[in-house]
């Protein structure tokens, strides 16, 4: 009798996997460095320029969080044309509420919550890619995800990019789990916590509400062609993810009933596809600043609206015929925009947060020696022509790696499932951002989990078994397993 890799005791790809006490010491040091570079380079910045981690964008945020502290609810309390109490989703501003709740409201304690979710975040990556590979591919992942130079910079920026990332990453871990069990046991509870984490994703950004709705096609598609499963697997599983996306987003919307006279989750489709697509199509096209034209649509809105829902309505509808008007120039718009996203390092918010409105720029230079030559030249200072090097890099090298760790994945005939899934759920993110006049390296962030657990997989198969302490050992388990008895 013969063990096998594939048995329930070594499971595919347990060749290469660590030892339990490799992967903790391992983590924990990438984990420590990832504190370390986070919470000083906050301090450097923070020390002397507390405004630097303020964004346009932390008021709408922040202003329902206080409003809640102080008067108990979550209302702006301003004229129905002016009011965005459907504009934003409720997640970032009950974490701000929480955490002033906690330690008063101090933005130093609001960070500090937010670098340390950001190291949960890079464990959650580790948990993320040992349920797709093994445990050498997960920590390379984490490695990468660590490195990340955006992830480390926006949780310092009072955004809500670190919250989603968290709850982007508590879908992926709930739904691979689900989709590697969904042919032989589906398990209800994992289809039940996928529908929470889903939910609460909406609730941190509305992008994500549409998201149930894209998954249960996609398990519907899957479940009859291609799986060949049963009608009622698809329907009990279905039943609980929406059952679980309800539990979270069904009492904002019961909320905003009361509010907009409609079962609104948001306003912001609205919004966004006039005063962001609709402009930045314009702005693009004519060659006028988006702020600009932004305005000038504002100028054309009516105030007399009966409620927001129909306000949400007439924007969203006006919005629409613009782009219907122009459909060529806004498909080269949105190319334009996803261009951005995908290749942009994101190097104009390094710049505001560490140098201000120099934005990295040289103001004067009085050594002539080879790096103020350097900064003659370019016109930026050195330490930004650094971080421009190394955002190139990492993205090109994450990209790389990427593509061969798909490749991979791909040939092991295994769960692809999961692969589609995990492609189809960055491109959601990076398409469902495009046709946006702010569309840039900030909107690429959510689909970098993905990315970087493929770019994980591809790194540790091209570096082979000996590059980590403990594969050893348990290859000599491996061995000792696949040897014949007798």
């Amino acid at each position: 009798m013969e063990s096998s890799l594939n048995s329930p005791k070594y499971p595919a790809n347990h060749r290469g996997s660590l030892s339990p006490w490799s992967v903790i010491g391992i983590l924990l040091v990438i984990l420590g460095l990832s504190a370390m570079v986070r919470f000083s380079l906050f301090h450097e910045v923070y020390d002397e320029h507390p405004e630097r981690i303020i964004s346009p964008d932390t008021v709408r945020y922040e202003q329902p969080a206080v409003s809640l502290l102080v008067e108990g609810t979550m209302r702006d309390g301003l004229p129905l044309n002016e009011s965005q109490d459907l504009h934003v989703a409720p997640g970032y501003p009950w974490f701000i509420y929480s955490v002033y709740k906690l330690f008063g409201q101090d933005h130093k304690y609001l960070v500090y919550a937010q670098i340390a979710l950001s190291l949960v975040n890079i464990f959650l990556i580790y948990l993320f890619a040992v349920a797709v590979w093994n445990s050498r591919a997960a920590l390379a992942a984490t490695a990468l995800f660590a490195a990340a130079p955006l992830q480390s910079l926006y949780s310092s920026i009072l955004l809500s990019e670190t919250l989603f990332v968290f709850s982007v990453l508590l879908v992926c871990n709930f739904a691979v789990r689900f989709l590697k069990r969904y042919s032989t046991s589906p398990s209800l509870w994992l289809a039940l916590l996928l529908g929470v984490a889903i939910g609460f994703s909406a609730l941190v950004r509305p992008i994500s509400y549409y998201l149930v709705f894209v998954f249960l096609f996609a398990l519907f598609v899957f479940n009859f062609f291609v799986s060949g499963r049963t009608a009622s697997r698809y329907f009990s599983c279905a039943a609980c993810i929406v059952i679980g996306f309800a539990i979270l987003v069904g009492p904002w919307q019961i909320r905003n009933k009361s509010i907009a006279g409609e079962y609104l989750f948001t306003d912001n489709p609205g919004q966004i596809m006039l005063y962001w697509k609709a402009a930045g199509l314009i702005a693009y096209r004519d060659g006028i600043e988006p702020k600009e034209v932004r305005e000038q649509l504002r100028a054309t809105v009516p105030t007399d609206f009966s409620s927001i829902a129909e306000k949400h309505a007439y924007e969203k509808n006006a919005g629409l015929e613009i782009i219907k008007a122009d459909i060529p120039s806004y498909i080269r718009f949105s190319f334009y925009g996803l261009r951005t996203m995908v290749v942009g390092p994101g190097l104009k918010k390094f710049g505001n947060f560490f140098d201000g409105e120099n934005a990295g720029r040289v103001v004067e230079t009085t050594n002539a020696n080879l790096v103020s030559g350097l900064e003659v030249r370019t016109g930026f200072q050195a330490w930004y022509l650094l971080i421009i090097a190394y955002s190139v890099f990492y993205l090109l090298f994450v990209y790389l790696l990427f593509l061969y760790g798909t490749a991979t994945y791909w040939r092991r005939g295994e769960h692809r499932i999961v692969l589609v899934f995990c492609i189809a759920l960055a491109g959601y993110f990076i398409l469902a951002s495009t046709g946006h006049s702010a569309a840039d390296s900030r909107m690429r962030i959510p689909a970098m989990p993905m990315l970087v657990l493929f770019a994980g997989i591809g790194l540790s198969t091209l570096m082979g078994s000996k590059w980590l302490p403990g594969t050893k050992q348990v290859e000599k388990k491996v061995e000792k397993a696949e040897a014949p008895r007798g």
